[in-house]
């Protein structure tokens, strides 16, 4: 199962990786949150941790949560603040079950994503100042279900925007993207992306991988943009992110959730540019999997030359996962480009563009301008 937390990581790279829950009201300020539904949202919590560790039969106990909380809700079990946090959890074990499903490669489940966002959308429209900070976590996970789940990244834009502006790391990571792309709605805004990116970097571990993940883009601007941030080069800001990553591996218990690992790829295509191949790099990127499979394998086998181009190609052309897809699609195009292959090069564009909505292929077409006109 491990190379399933590489993977997973890998693709979530360039993604804002979903905020830390809200803790659940105390049980003084709440007296009817009983022993069984804080046994269940703490379940909840633990859900995503797991499944990105490779226990997918984690997933098994969210059609029973979903039940229990439902019952609470309709039974009045909480008052007005606590039903919303009832509901936040039930929007995020539909969204957990939905995203699962998108995330290996089956059709979305469209009735469970809209009642998610049915919970959702009711914690961001509460007008309680108590629950600004539920709301702007709501609004986040609103934007993911619409963007992936429901197919319509447009719209979902625009709850990234609203909670962006209420200063959500995750949805301003969302947002930055945008800007570097100019994609979906928005302006072209590489400097208003490099302000965000190093907004969220100051908030370290408080969303969990964002400010690890910022980090990466102000070494991915850096390097393919020619982005100057605080006078730092690439590879000092990738050494920023995979300290953060590694912080929160700690925090996991030595899980790599944010992908600290696999950043090491990055910094072997760096230096391959600058001609300092350094191959213990792709060792350091297996995070400890001496016998990584699937797509990790076939990107590290290319990247040291035991595999051929076209296998690794058709290996990113079998992603079921968009944006895994994408993710994979632009490490070969900067593979190959750094290697003088230019016609791989522009076979690995051809796969990004055929996905120009989403914000990651969207984002790595601009950075590929770097090497392709």
């Amino acid at each position: 199962m491990k190379h399933i937390v590489i993977l997973f990581a890998a693709a979530l790279v360039l993604q804002a990786c979903a905020p830390p829950p809200p803790r659940p009201v105390s049980a003084s300020s709440t007296p009817a949150f009983s022993d069984n539904l804080a046994a269940v949202i703490a379940d909840i919590q633990s859900i995503a941790g797991r499944i990105s560790a490779g226990e997918l039969a984690a997933a098994r106990t969210l059609p029973h949560n979903i039940n229990v909380l439902t019952r609470a809700i309709e039974r009045g079990q909480a008052d007005a603040q606590g039903v919303l946090i009832l509901r936040y959890y039930r929007g995020v074990a539909r969204q957990t079950l939905s995203e699962l499903n998108r995330a290996l490669g089956f059709p979305p489940d469209r009735p469970t994503a809209e009642a998610a966002l049915a919970d959702f959308e009711i914690i961001a429209n509460d007008r309680n100042p108590e629950s600004q900070d539920l709301a702007k976590d709501a609004l986040y996970l609103a934007g993911q279900v619409v963007t992936h789940e429901l197919g319509d990244p447009v719209r979902g834009l625009t709850y990234f925007q609203r909670c962006a502006e209420m200063k959500q790391a995750g949805c301003q990571a969302v947002v930055a993207s945008a800007k570097i792309s100019g994609t979906l709605g928005m302006r072209k805004d590489t400097a208003g992306a490099v302000a965000l990116h190093q907004e969220i970097f100051a908030t370290g571990l408080d969303y969990g991988c964002v400010g690890s993940f910022s980090a990466y883009s102000l070494a991915r601007l850096t390097h393919f943009s020619g982005v100057v941030a605080e006078d730092h080069t690439a590879l000092d800001w990738l050494r920023r992110a995979v300290r953060l990553a590694d912080q929160a591996k700690v925090r996991s218990s030595g899980v790599d959730h944010c992908g600290g690992d696999f950043m090491s790829v990055y910094e072997y295509l760096i230096r391959l540019e600058a001609r300092d191949r350094k191959p213990v790099l792709l060792e350091q990127a297996k995070g400890g999997d001496e016998n990584p499979t699937g797509i990790v394998a076939d990107l590290l086998g290319y990247l040291d030359g035991s595999v051929r181009e076209t296998v690794y190609r058709q290996s990113v052309a079998d992603q079921r996962n968009e944006d895994s897809r994408c993710q994979f699609a632009f490490l070969g195009l900067w593979h190959a480009a750094a290697s003088n292959q230019m016609t791989a090069a522009r076979s690995y564009r051809d796969i990004l563009r055929q996905h120009g909505n989403n914000l990651t292929c969207a984002e790595n077409l601009v950075f590929a301008g770097k090497y392709l006109r």
